[in-house]
């Protein structure tokens, strides 16, 4: 696995705290941890996508 990679424990405990996040919030993380670039309207679809909306 690359460095960039979850393991499933981290995953698990990473997709329950980001359920206690307002989509803003979710939103810088993903600028600074991931893609600087992704709009909010972006991420939204996103998540709502996977069955995970805000």
């Amino acid at each position: 696995m690359g460095n960039s990679e979850l393991q499933p424990v981290s995953k698990s405990a990473g997709g329950q705290a980001w359920l206690l996040l307002a989509l803003d919030e979710l939103l810088a993380i993903v600028r600074e941890c991931i893609n600087p670039k992704v709009s909010r309207s972006g991420l939204d679809r996103c998540l709502r996508r996977h069955g995970r909306a805000l």
